[in-house]
């Protein structure tokens, strides 16, 4: 696949600019004849070398950005464009980051949606040199498949990258393999393919696949605008509600061991490891901020409904913080060493009061109890 050749354009390159850091997409209104394109696929898969070539970042973001933020609009072939950076869905880390992106990229499309505009394309980058079996890879497809829905893949162009990094040869076998494994769902309903070389004549030559496409509405766009769905009852937000669950479920029953393993420390000598039981304490403690922080996320999706965007109230969502994040800075103080009771029924009694901790069922609908 070759991708086409045009000259630069002096009126291809705009600036971004940036407000405080943080780029909200739906302050940034898209004129009605826009054509607008997001660019979606995984992490370092080249989406900001991509837009680059039309506008230049905000200051504040990294070359692997973590927002959805909206370019100015660009000149090309005589139609506006504008494209949409899309963070990928493939980080696990921080918790609850692919709730606040998911978010971010809804109330976007709420508010195009209501204004009578559309996603004339969707451009999925992917990186050709990668080797590794990536299953975070494998959920962002599903992800982004859940996002647009069948009827929309007729307007997506997925991008290869990294083709500097490949022989012809190798280039050649793993199109056929991304073909037939991973991309086959969408080119079966209409989806096309196509090289990125890095250059702007390729990046130009996508683009143009998508600027004279029928704009459609995205499936998460019906599910909130037509079916008022909240963002966890969407196909989307229930991928994202399930992992978060799991990881509910599986930092619950670390904290039970955790508890167990004090016990077992409390009742196996007189003189208690006292730096241990610490230890203990502080790793149950920075378990139960990560199964809070989840939880806030998860209210946060059944909070969010299209009406509250139309109405303007969607304020609390942009930037809204979640719990802090699972780092170092944030993990609470490890607890002083505390004398434990003498007898080792006091001793268990003391520990269950030493920790006052949320801990959530996380099976079928994830509902919490406390």
């Amino acid at each position: 696949m070759s991708p086409s050749r045009s000259t630069r354009s002096s009126s291809s390159i705009s600036i971004i600019t940036a407000k405080s850091g943080r780029l909200s997409p739906r302050r940034q209104d898209t004129g009605n004849d826009d054509i607008v394109i997001a660019v979606m696929g995984p992490e370092k898969t080249g989406k900001p070398e991509f837009m680059k070539h039309f506008s230049s970042l905000p200051a504040t973001l990294e070359p692997t950005a973590v927002e959805v933020w909206l370019s100015t609009r660009f000149l090309l072939d005589g139609r506006w464009v504008k494209l949409v950076h899309v963070p990928g869905f493939d980080e696990p880390d921080p918790l609850g980051r692919d709730a606040e992106t998911l978010r971010d990229l809804a109330s976007f499309l709420v508010s195009e949606y209501h204004a009578g505009r559309r996603l004339s394309g969707i451009i999925y980058t992917y990186n050709i040199s990668d080797t590794r079996f990536d299953p975070h890879a494998l959920r962002h497809r599903t992800m982004f498949q859940k996002i647009c829905g069948r009827k929309v893949f007729r307007n997506v162009v997925i991008a290869s990258t990294g083709r500097d990094r490949v022989d012809v040869n190798t280039a050649a076998r793993r199109d056929e393999q991304y073909e037939r494994l991973h991309f086959k769902p969408l080119l079966d309903e209409g989806a096309s393919m196509h090289d990125y070389n890095g250059k702007l004549e390729s990046a130009q030559a996508i683009i143009r696949r998508l600027l004279h496409n029928q704009p459609k509405s995205l499936h998460i766009q019906s599910e909130l605008a037509e079916q008022e769905k909240s963002l966890a009852d969407t196909e989307a937000g229930q991928e994202v509600v399930r992992e978060m669950c799991a990881t509910m479920a599986r930092r619950e029953d670390q904290i039970i061991l955790d508890r167990k393993e004090i016990d077992q420390v409390l009742l196996s000598a007189q003189d208690v490891d006292k730096i241990a039981v610490a230890m203990l304490e502080t790793d149950i403690q920075r378990k139960q901020s990560d199964i809070v922080r989840l939880q806030d996320a998860r209210s946060m999706m059944l909070e969010f409904r299209a009406p509250a965007i139309v109405e303007g109230t969607d304020q609390p969502y942009f930037g809204m913080p979640l719990s802090p994040a699972n780092d170092l800075e944030s993990r609470p103080p490890a607890p002083a060493p505390v004398d434990a009771p003498s007898s080792s029924s006091s001793r268990r009694s003391h520990l269950r009061g030493m920790f006052n901790l949320r801990l959530f069922r996380a099976s079928g609908d994830c509902s919490a109890s406390e």
